[in-house]
């Protein structure tokens, strides 16, 4: 009944039982600060489900079991994070089995987090198109629907999913990276291909959703590349951000770009934008 992120930190104080009542689980939750909003309403949809409880000294994970409908969870959440006020396309969001995490960061900030496990990423593209009016590419649609282990994750820091498994998807079905100019596709096609070897690319714990980022809150791509983190923003356009090696050698990639053939850089970023 734990999750990532909130893992027990003190085994023997551990406690289990099945099947607690609601008034049981009003008791465990006082333990904690005034819950969010859409904590709440989450805690009204969940009302009619069974729960089994597991606490620690600085956690407590509460697992609702049975049909839970949790759009006004959804809504009220996407509401506090800053999104559009949502429409009528839904009414109703129906899932199967959630656990409520409530975790102690220190003496003034408590963590929530919720999730769903086995759920199918096909609906919840719907939602996310849905909540921010952005409609993302084929290839990258493809890619996420066909993901499995999927679980999706409602916090105080975004709303998105999270899967152990690759997410693979082609870079030129996605950004326009080939230039008209010889010298400027010379060198471009040389970078892309320096940096990533190829187009394909296999993007390893991929988490995709509304994230909180220094910006605020944007529909986000964030993984691991190569063992580096590689993020990918969609809004009115679409940034891809590469934390390339510490140090890189345009020479190898740029070899016949005069200008740049001897450039060396540490700490390199790759920005790739379409407008």
């Amino acid at each position: 009944m734990t999750a990532k992120n909130f893992q027990q930190t003190t085994a023997i104080s551990n406690t289990y039982k099945p099947y607690i009542s609601q008034e049981e689980v009003k008791n465990l939750l006082n333990r904690f600060d005034e819950l969010p909003n859409y904590v709440s309403e989450f805690l009204v949809a969940a009302t009619g489900a069974n729960v089994e409880f597991q606490l620690g000294s600085d956690f407590l994970n509460l697992s609702f079991l049975g049909e839970i409908d949790i759009w006004k969870t959804i809504e009220s959440l996407s509401l506090s994070l800053g999104l559009e006020n949502p429409n009528d396309r839904f009414s109703t969001f129906p899932i199967w089995n959630a656990v409520l995490h409530i975790k102690k960061v220190d003496s003034c900030n408590t963590s929530y987090q919720i999730t769903i496990s086995n759920i199918k990423p096909i609906n919840l593209l719907t939602l996310f198109n849905h909540l921010g009016g952005i409609t993302l590419p084929d290839a990258l649609n493809l890619g996420l629907e066909s993901l499995e282990n999927v679980v999706f994750i409602l916090s105080n820091s975004g709303i998105y999913i999270e899967s152990i498994n690759d997410l693979t998807f082609n870079l030129d079905e996605i950004f326009n990276i080939h230039a008209a100019v010889p010298y400027m596709k010379v060198a471009i096609d040389g970078i892309v291909r320096g940096v990533f070897d190829k187009s394909v690319l296999n993007i390893s714990t991929p988490k995709f959703g509304f994230l909180k980022t220094d910006g605020g809150i944007d529909l986000t791509l964030n993984g691991l590349l190569n063992s580096s983190n590689i993020e990918v923003i969609f809004n009115d356009k679409i940034t891809l951000n590469y934390k390339l090696p510490q140090k890189i050698n345009f020479s190898s990639l740029t070899v016949n770009i005069p200008i740049i053939k001897n450039l060396k850089l540490i700490n390199p970023e790759l920005i790739i934008t379409n407008f």
